[in-house]
């Protein structure tokens, strides 16, 4: 190892390290070094420059940072306010469309039943000029005295029937009403559409009411025993007394023509194929009650005839 030379140790420790020569006025730094008080203050007059221009340099570099901050969070708040307007367009435009397709939904109802509306009256209208016509469906009915009830007395042409005394004479077969007065028609029908004209009198008045019913009724009707005047016992028939008219089917009376007199004469139209029954003021081509649609599943349907109570005094008679 080589020998240390105790003249440049001095030497190093009297010598500045800034400007190389022997200490001049020295200064001792906290951290332990020394250096002439002139090099010290040359040196610290520089670490404040230097300071200066970084800081320049660092306050040019915020600015600029703080420019594209700005930029981000303007465009991030014009993104979010655009979204916000797309959002409120999209609502107003989405109930627009709901409301325009709920107007368009209630125009098309009402369209439908008007015109459903005029359908129906366009139907009534054929209907009408159909029956008042008297040229088409008209069928020539005449009563089966083997389906009349003891009591009543059909004519010798079988056209008409009427309330009598009971004729013992009559033999009980299973065809004959032995409770309801009543009595079927000859003719049955199968299909097709007919209608056939009923003159309406009361000869005798018990206690001024003359009770009546017309109609069809099914083969299978029952024969024996009470009877009501419904399409579920297998008749659809039209009630009345003088000025009134009722069915059992419905609630409400028909009083069409309560305030005046009845029609003398009353057409029963059925149409098989569509199961319909209907009466129909012969005079005025009125309707005056229309059932239900029924299914007649192909059996016979007969004319129907009920001439009252006990003590009634009205006639049906079949129109030619």
């Amino acid at each position: 190892m080589a020998a240390v030379n105790p003249g440049k140790m001095l030497l190093g420790v009297l010598t500045c390290l800034v400007c190389q020569d022997y200490f001049k006025d020295p200064a001792c730094l906290d951290c332990g070094h020394n250096f002439c008080q002139a090099c010290n203050t040359q040196c610290w007059q520089g670490l404040h420059e230097a300071a200066e221009d970084y800081k320049e340099k660092i306050q040019s570099y915020l600015e600029i940072l703080k420019k594209e901050r700005e930029e981000i969070l303007s465009l991030q708040s014009s993104g979010e306010n655009k979204s916000q307007e797309l959002l409120k367009q999209l609502k107003k435009k989405r109930q627009k469309i709901a409301s325009e397709f709920q107007r368009l939904c209630q125009f098309l109802e009402e369209r439908q039943k008007f015109l459903l509306a005029q359908l129906e009256e366009l139907n009534k209208e054929i209907e009408k000029n159909t029956l008042s016509s008297g040229l088409l469906y008209k069928v020539n009915v005449t009563l089966d005295p083997d389906t009349a009830h003891p009591e009543l007395i059909v004519s010798a042409d079988r056209r008409s029937v009427r309330r009598g005394d009971t004729q013992p004479a009559l033999p009980k077969n299973i065809e004959r009403f032995d409770t309801a007065l009543c009595v079927l028609g000859c003719e049955g029908f199968t299909s097709g559409r007919h209608y056939w004209e009923v003159d309406v009198k009361v000869e005798i008045e018990v206690e001024g009411k003359g009770f009546w019913a017309m109609g069809v009724a099914r083969e299978s009707v029952s024969r024996k025993g009470p009877l009501s005047f419904t399409p579920e016992q297998g008749i659809w028939a039209l009630e009345g007394c003088e000025d009134e008219f009722w069915t059992h089917t419905l609630t409400e009376q028909f009083n069409s023509f309560s305030r005046s007199r009845a029609p003398n004469r009353i057409r029963v139209y059925l149409d098989y194929e569509r199961g319909r029954v209907e009466f129909v003021n012969a005079g005025s081509g009125d309707v005056i009650l229309t059932f239900p649609s029924a299914s007649f599943a192909g059996e016979g349907i007969y004319p129907f005839f009920w001439v009252g109570f006990r003590g009634s005094g009205s006639r049906l008679t079949l129109c030619p």
